[in-house]
């Protein structure tokens, strides 16, 4: 994992490649890539072609994600073991140590961050995303995504 950011910033060397040959592709009605691709979403509005970012985490994990830091959860409290009830799921509770770095700092930040959010606006820009679910399992939070936009 110590190189995942470098390998992730690397694949944008093949945009240029990618692109070339987007234009030799016949009719394209759309492009599944995954969430760390998030370069491809320009590449994809440049000639018109809806992109789709695939996550590969579960909605169960997604909505958990999503809930803890709209509302602010991850950097309410001084200890990262402290629990929390999330607001929409109060039978949940969590703590900071539950997340993985750089979330389960205080006040995260540094180059991971950066890339996530990179990731999180080019997701957010696409035509939709793709996301792991069992209905039956999970349906609360399933509607908690659609509701939240964070799958449709």
């Amino acid at each position: 994992m110590s190189l995942f950011l470098p390998f992730a910033g690397a694949t944008k060397l093949m945009q240029p490649y990618f692109e070339n040959v987007l234009q030799t592709l016949p009719l394209v009605t759309c492009i599944i890539s995954d969430q760390f691709l998030h370069w491809t979403l320009e590449s994809t509005m440049k000639f018109g072609i809806p992109r789709l970012g695939f996550n590969g985490m579960s909605i169960y994990a997604s909505a958990l994600s999503r809930e803890a830091a709209v509302n602010g959860l991850l950097s309410t409290h001084e200890s990262s073991d402290e629990p929390f009830a999330l607001t929409s799921f109060p039978w949940i509770k969590l703590t900071r140590n539950d997340f993985d770095y750089p979330f389960n700092k205080r006040d995260p930040s540094g180059p991971l961050l950066d890339f996530l959010m990179e990731t999180t606006i080019a997701l957010w820009n696409s035509y939709g995303q793709l996301v792991s679910s069992f209905h039956e399992l999970e349906p609360q939070f399933v509607r908690y995504a659609v509701k939240s936009s964070i799958c449709i």
